[in-house]
């Protein structure tokens, strides 16, 4: 988890205090709900949903203070530091995130979006052709959570997933080349950084083979969940259903610790 982490003297916080693991969507349909609901059963782990592309707001404030003159006299301020900015931007993650009564201060933070690839440059009228203009959101977040892991939810069957999609939100203008953009960048992120786990391998192993990407040895799950069986819909959060003890049944067997 901190491989990542800069080497920073005097500045207003660890920006690898806190671990970070984002869901990364590239585009609906790719099961990623059902992911957030497996991941957030492990205890050590408090994920948020889709946050209407937050990220992007964040990349506009970033980009903002970089980007204004300092030395006019009608726009004079200090230098913004960067680390400070990130900071800043960290905690506004935070507390955007899950309920505070549903965390500790050990959870691993984040969230799930299927928005990577809607970087404000398309809304303001261009067109994010290129490579860099399509992860720019991604590569945002890789500096702003330094020691962050990311794991990519995707559908093998992008003709399946797109006609899914259409059905589901409308227009998939740019689908395909979104779609491989993203899994570009998937593949050259570091290993520890970037798990892909596709829809179709949503099974014991697969989702097993994830605990141990992130260096889980003391828990394994024991049933896969299933959100948006029928497709998509705006459910409530997940609740664990009660046992005769009442107590609440996790697809997750054994001791976990992260």
């Amino acid at each position: 988890w901190t491989a990542g982490s800069p080497e920073t003297q005097r500045v207003m916080c660890n920006p690898c205090a806190r671990r970070w693991l984002f869901i990364v969507s590239d585009g609906g349909r790719t099961g990623s709900t059902t992911l957030l609901d497996m991941l957030n059963a492990h205890p050590s782990i408090a994920l948020a949903g889709e946050n209407d592309n937050a990220l992007d707001e964040a990349l506009r404030l970033w980009l903002k203070a970089a980007q204004q003159p300092v030395q006019s006299r009608s726009w004079q301020r200090s230098i913004p530091h960067p680390h400070h900015l990130m900071c800043l931007l960290q905690n506004w993650f935070v507390d955007i995130n899950i309920p505070r009564e549903r965390v500790q201060d050990s959870s691993i933070f984040g969230f799930k979006e299927i928005r990577w690839g809607w970087h404000h440059r398309l809304s303001d009228g261009g067109k994010a052709l290129s490579y860099e203009d399509r992860t720019a959101l991604l590569r945002f977040a890789e500096m702003l959570f330094p020691c962050s892991r990311f794991v990519f939810s995707i559908r093998r069957n992008g003709t399946e997933q797109e006609a899914s999609q259409a059905r589901s939100f409308g227009s998939t203008n740019d689908f395909q080349e979104q779609k491989q953009a993203l899994q570009r960048l998937s593949q050259d992120w570091p290993r520890w950084r970037s798990y892909t786990l596709p829809v179709e391998d949503f099974t014991l192993p697969g989702f097993n083979q994830m605990l141990e990407w992130l260096d889980e040895r003391q828990c394994r799950f024991q049933r896969v969940l299933h959100a948006n069986r029928l497709g998509f819909t705006h459910g409530k959060p997940l609740k664990f259903q009660l046992n005769a003890n009442k107590t609440m049944v996790s697809p997750l067997l054994g001791s976990c610790k992260l």
